[in-house]
């Protein structure tokens, strides 16, 4: 998509147990851009269900990862999208080096706390959409007594707190599909005012504390049609005709609400302008059709005021 005047990029937070979908949704929507992961296996998934991954750079902390995105700040060189994939284990392993044998008390902790910002300051900068994904911690009490919202699983309690000043939409991801697996990986949910959870959502486009479909590309694109200003990342390109079967089949099920997945597959396979086209596609375009649907439907803040 095209840049529009004065758009903002989006940074979106998001946090879940391991195994839920968290970095395949997030290396869909980054899919035209770079990762930057401890694991470059983290991002096989998602080359193996769409045939296609962002470019992949291996970093192991925060330190590293700012000094990537300070080179292309100053070269100029700007991805049309970010990924930053298991953020909590790059702050760890720069939490151990900071302070490895606990000589160095809450200093250590507040030197990284200070990094992170820094990297917040150059993801403004560079004004390009980013997704970043953390583990989840459970709410509960901790060892040392103290009371945490369940969250990002940050090294402490300040840093998961920054996760919902650093992002503009702050999610956590369930395992549990909107539909039967495996047609759905899983779902997000969003409830700002939640007591037991870290969450937040800027835009005040999605229905708190309901389940919304496990689609960042989506989310997006809903909260421009409501009105915000922001950069959604552009398809990788050749799959740029995704988009235009996701939106059909939406219009599909505004007539067919209780229209099957596997339906929308075999019906999507049969048209002729998709026919021949590689499967792993068609049924990306039918996830993201499914996702347009469901988001629609749904009641959110700002339907109160238009």
């Amino acid at each position: 998509m095209a840049d529009r005047k004065g758009a903002r990029a989006p940074i979106i937070a998001v946090y879940a147990l391991a195994k839920t979908g968290k970095t395949f949704d997030a290396g869909r929507f980054c899919a035209a851009g770079v990762a930057f992961t401890p694991a470059s296996d983290n991002l096989a998934p998602v080359l193996d269900a769409t045939g296609v991954m962002p470019d992949v750079v291996e970093v192991s902390s925060v330190s590293a990862l700012s000094k990537r995105l300070e080179k292309l700040l100053e070269s100029g060189a700007k991805p049309p999208v970010i990924l930053i994939d298991d953020f909590d284990v790059m702050a760890d392993f720069e939490a151990e080096v900071l302070n490895p044998d606990n000589s160095r008390g809450k200093r250590g902790h507040l030197l990284l706390h200070y990094k992170i910002k820094r990297m917040r300051n150059l993801l403004i900068q560079l004004n390009v959409p980013t997704v970043v994904t953390t583990g989840l911690v459970e709410p509960g009490r901790r060892d040392d007594g103290s009371e945490w919202l369940g969250g990002p699983a940050m090294p402490t309690k300040p840093m998961a707190q920054y996760m919902v000043r650093l992002a503009s939409l702050l999610v956590r991801g369930e395992r549990e599909g909107m539909v039967d697996p495996p047609e759905w990986p899983g779902r997000y949910v969003c409830s700002p005012g939640d007591s037991d959870w870290m969450m937040g959502d800027r835009w005040g486009v999605l229905p708190w504390g309901e389940p919304v479909p496990m689609s960042l590309r989506q989310i997006v694109a809903y909260a421009v049609e409501k009105g915000h200003n922001l950069l959604l990342p552009p398809r990788p390109s050749g799959t740029e005709w995704v988009g235009e079967l996701a939106r059909a089949v939406e219009e599909i099920r505004q007539k067919k609400p209780n229209a099957p997945m596997k339906a929308l597959g075999r019906w999507a396979a049969k048209k002729s302008k998709w026919a021949g086209k590689d499967p792993r596609l068609l049924r990306w375009g039918v996830q993201d059709g499914w996702a347009r649907y469901e988001l629609r439907r749904a009641p959110n803040a700002l339907d109160d005021f238009r």
